[in-house]
């Protein structure tokens, strides 16, 4: 499965480009599921961990690092950084995104993007304050939708 969505890197905020928070991801088989599995940018034949700055890089070496082997690059939450992960809202082939996900949209003055299936948009931003403990997702993909809230605190990928 690859990316269906091409990347557009200068519509990223400046402050994200000049962070040292950048990983390469491919899609990859994990216990019989589709996972995003991250990689080193400065060392791609290597795992990266979202948790562990020592294995994220700049985003030029994100970017340089890029192959046909990965099928994106990724950021890694830290500090007041967190996201808002809409699952099941946008039409991959119209562009078309559902009224639920509108009004989510509408209501954040922040960065989103795309999802790399087509089928989602992830909107990035700054808490105030940590977020709750416990879970953090609503709904479904099966039923139709899902949200999601992720900061640094949120499982890390292997």
């Amino acid at each position: 499965m690859k990316a269906s969505v091409s990347a557009n890197y200068e519509a990223l905020p400046q402050e994200l480009r000049d962070s040292k928070i950048w990983l390469l991801w491919r899609y990859e088989f994990v216990e019989q599921r589709l996972t995003k599995v991250p990689y080193r940018a400065d060392e791609p034949s290597r795992r990266a961990q979202s948790n562990n700055p020592q294995t994220w890089s700049s985003f030029a070496c994100a970017v340089s690092s890029v192959t046909p082997n990965f099928d994106g690059i990724g950021l890694c939450m830290h500090g007041e950084l967190a996201g808002v992960d809409l699952d099941s809202c946008r039409n991959a082939e119209t562009g078309e995104i559902a009224d639920w996900a509108r009004h989510i949209l509408a209501r954040f003055n922040s960065y989103a993007e795309v999802s790399p299936s087509g089928k989602g948009v992830h909107i990035l931003m700054r808490l105030a304050a940590p977020l709750p403990k416990g879970k953090r997702k609503l709904g479904d993909k099966e039923k139709g939708w899902e949200i999601g809230l992720f900061d640094r605190t949120s499982p890390a990928a292997a």
